[in-house]
């Protein structure tokens, strides 16, 4: 069973049976998103798919804590920008003006970038905005309840913590109305209902707060949690691991929600991190260490990064790599494409894994197998044509290379996307090999350096392109021809210095029908 479903089936087992379970996840707008972050992302969305093809009703929210206040500046964050924010720390994001000016606020403006990448992805959830809801006062009686009971709260924090908070300790923030900051304000008093007496120790305001009609209290984090996961009546909910160990936020939250509101918390699991290949430690917004979904999307089309959160369990760490390795990712993702299909044979268990790991993967899961071009030879392709331009004449090599027959509308898509992501993996990426510069003109030093049988060889290579041949047929008669010179290894290693100036290159039946027989005829005449 996959992962997915299996965590769907314990959803349903630890709630019973209901009308809809409800699946939760969050973060503060803090940033730009790394791509870890679309962990609690993926994981919630597979989740509520796998309960909804076990016929159940399933609502995915995901709550963009925009009423958190600004605890620090990130480093992601331009240094000309960061100096004006220092002075909103302690307001809420969402009430921060957005000092890049395209957006409504500091919180929207983070926000719609994760939005924006997680429709491209194809992995949408409910997204909640918590200043909205708060100000708009809806949690009021659950608020009333937390202040009610806050030595009750206290305790149960204190289980917690090394050092026990004080007997003065409030499980609330209020943000001041005149200033909106919320790191200095002080509780004078409550009056056991909905009005709470304060003071601003920044601008000096004081003044008394009825918070069911002026939403700018809020609990504080692990009460406000337990709060909302009794509010939306929450099912499941994936946590980093920063969250799960013991003593740590969900213990206490839980705790909190079964003693305060009485309700059991819900069925949650540790989510590790995922990385960058090559690079050591946690990625960290405030360090502004991040590779974000977008990032990624420039490598990889949504259905190859889906498959690598399909593909592993929430517990196990992953790294997605940028280097040489992702010519093997894709190539795996193609076995678990023939796998799906029926092409590539395996034990039953396997397939039955990896089928699911697919269909998981795939926002539209084709009629029949697409087109399976290597990356590595796509990436040739991507520096050879423009794919707008010359799209014919790619589907034409890629039926002479043997790589396509007939093409779907599918297809066209598939093979216009990798071409773009292909190019942007060279440009950035790529080691100095996958890089190809056709030369026009070969120069002196190098004619010079070529050996008087080589030369014939080579000559002998060019009066046999001009027949009609297929890529195996042409790779065939450059291996004969580089054999019959003396020395095959040679032969090559001049071939490809003639053509692109190195001493290796992409295989070279397909390489010179990608180059173009009539080109390399040309660059290879120029020896006469």
């Amino acid at each position: 069973m996959h992962w997915a479903d299996k965590i769907a089936r314990d959803i349903a087992k630890k709630s019973g049976d209901k009308d809809t379970y409800i699946i939760e996840g969050g973060i503060a707008p803090s940033a730009r998103k790394h791509i870890g972050s679309f962990r609690e992302i993926v994981t919630g969305f597979f989740v509520k798919r796998a309960l909804e093809e076990m016929g159940k009703k399933a609502r995915f929210i995901y709550s963009w804590d925009s009423f958190d206040r600004l605890k620090n500046v990130s480093a992601s964050i331009p240094e000309e920008k960061r100096k004006a924010l220092k002075e909103y720390i302690g307001v809420p994001q969402g009430l921060i003006p957005d000092p890049f000016g395209c957006h409504e606020s500091y919180a929207r403006h983070f926000e719609e970038f994760v939005e924006n990448e997680a429709k491209k992805i194809g992995v949408l959830p409910e997204f909640i905005y918590e200043d909205k809801e708060y100000m708009s006062c809806r949690y009021w009686k659950l608020i009333m309840k937390v202040i009610q009971e806050r030595e009750r709260i206290r305790k149960i924090m204190n289980k917690y913590r090394s050092e026990p908070l004080p007997e003065n300790w409030w499980p609330v923030r209020v943000y001041c109305e005149k200033c909106k900051n919320g790191d200095y304000t002080e509780i004078i008093n409550y009056d056991g209902e909905t009005n709470i007496e304060y003071k601003c120790n920044r601008c000096g305001h004081t003044g008394v707060m009825d918070f069911s009609k002026v939403g700018m209290v809020k609990p504080t984090w692990r009460v406000d949690w337990a709060m909302r996961w009794y509010y939306y009546n929450v099912d499941f909910e994936p946590s980093g691991k920063d969250h799960m160990v013991a003593g740590s936020s969900y213990d206490t939250s839980s705790e909190i929600v079964r003693e305060i509101f009485g309700r059991e918390p819900p069925l949650a699991i540790m989510y590790e991190f995922v990385g960058k290949k090559g690079e050591k430690g946690k990625m960290s917004a405030s360090k502004g260490n991040i590779v974000t979904a977008t990032e990624v999307l420039r490598i990889y089309p949504p259905e190859v990064i889906k498959y690598f959160f399909a593909g592993t369990k929430p517990s196990k760490l992953f790294v997605i790599p940028f280097d040489e390795e992702v010519l093997k990712v894709y190539e795996d993702f193609y076995q678990c494409e023939r796998i799906y299909f029926g092409v590539e044979e395996v034990s039953e268990r396997d397939r039955e894994h990896w089928k699911r790991v697919y269909e998981l993967s795939m926002n539209e899961i084709p009629d029949k197998i697409p087109a399976q071009i290597p990356f590595s030879f796509i990436s040739l392709i991507s520096q050879l044509f423009d794919e707008d331009k010359n799209f014919e004449k790619i589907i034409d090599l890629l039926r002479k290379t043997g790589h396509v027959n007939e093409i779907s509308e599918y297809d066209e898509k598939r093979i216009k996307t990798l071409i773009k992501k292909s190019r942007n993996w060279v440009n950035d990426y790529a080691p100095e090999k996958y890089r190809i510069i056709v030369q026009e003109k070969i120069p002196d030093e190098i004619k010079n350096k070529i050996s008087e049988s080589q030369r014939k060889a080579l000559l002998k290579l060019r009066d046999e392109l001009g027949k009609e041949w297929t890529s195996e047929e042409i790779q065939n008669k450059v291996y004969e021809i580089g054999k019959e010179s003396g020395n095959v290894r040679e032969f090559f290693q001049n071939l490809y210095t003639l053509l692109i100036g190195k001493k290796s290159g992409p295989r070279a039946g397909q390489f010179i029908l990608a180059i173009g027989k009539e080109k390399v005829m040309k660059i290879l005449g120029q020896l006469r």
